[in-house]
């Protein structure tokens, strides 16, 4: 996925830790009744893998995920 990025939403319930080492790839928080929607920018899919985890591991319960691919701003 060469110059090709992923945004991805997740919905999570749980408590957000801001010291994880997480928040650069985390760029954008909502906080709602119960739970919270992140907004993720990662390069592939294995980066993300690698959040998704270690959010699990930090006591998050992930509920949704969805990514969408952006390459980059128009006329490349």
């Amino acid at each position: 996925m060469s110059g090709a990025a992923m945004q991805v939403l997740v919905r999570v319930r749980g408590h957000l830790d801001p010291s994880l080492d997480l928040w650069p790839y985390i760029t954008g928080l909502r906080t709602q009744a119960s739970t919270c929607l992140l907004t993720l920018d990662v390069y592939d899919s294995r980066e993300l893998i690698s959040v998704l985890v270690a959010l699990a591991q930090h006591g998050v319960e992930i509920q949704e995920v969805d990514s969408q691919v952006r390459n980059g701003p128009e006329g490349d």
